[in-house]
């Protein structure tokens, strides 16, 4: 554990291999199987926060002032 904050734990794992094509190969194989693990056994730790974005409105579009209601 490299770092903690109230909103991530940071983790740094060693990993060698013959070459470089096979150690990037290894390294997304450990990432996606701490992910299922974390998915599968302890899916309270994953982030749950989500955002939703609006659309943009048109180029040409008058431009929206404070306090105008928004649709």
């Amino acid at each position: 554990m490299t770092a903690v904050t109230e909103e991530a734990i940071k983790l740094r794992c060693k990993v060698s291999a013959g070459s470089p094509a096979d150690a990037w190969t290894l390294e997304c194989e450990v990432r996606k199987q701490l992910l299922d693990y974390l998915a599968t056994k302890q899916p309270q730790h994953l982030p749950t926060e989500r955002i939703t974005l609006a659309p943009r409105p048109p180029l040409n579009a008058p431009p929206i002032h404070a306090g105008a209601d928004v649709y």
